[in-house]
């Protein structure tokens, strides 16, 4: 079975990945505001394959609102699955998006 899902998800393309991804964001009543805009900023920068270096205080720059009010969001997409967080922990701002949440 695991084996399954696991062809299915390689079958996916891009495209299709973040489609569902975008869904699950949509549909998910922990995220809202300022999640959502920082989740639409990642989307044209992250990818599913490998941890990409966006700077907090970049995202803070461009959504206009403080580097404080992005952590959190950061944060929030990393617990509901959106996003995994690079092999330096989440303080290193690198970021991919978790193609299991959008099964």
């Amino acid at each position: 079975m695991a084996v399954k899902k696991a062809k299915e998800k390689a079958l996916k393309s891009e495209e299709e990945l973040r489609r569902d991804v975008g869904d699950f964001v949509a549909m998910n009543p922990v995220l809202d505001g300022v999640d959502i805009r920082v989740f639409v900023y990642l989307s044209g920068r992250v990818n599913f394959t490998e941890p990409v270096h966006v700077p907090q205080i970049e995202m803070a720059i461009a959504l206009g609102r403080q580097q404080t009010h992005i952590s959190r969001s950061l944060r929030k997409l990393v617990d509901v699955g959106v996003l995994l967080s690079g092999p330096e922990g989440t303080r290193a701002s690198k970021w991919m998006f978790n193609a299991d949440c959008a099964t």
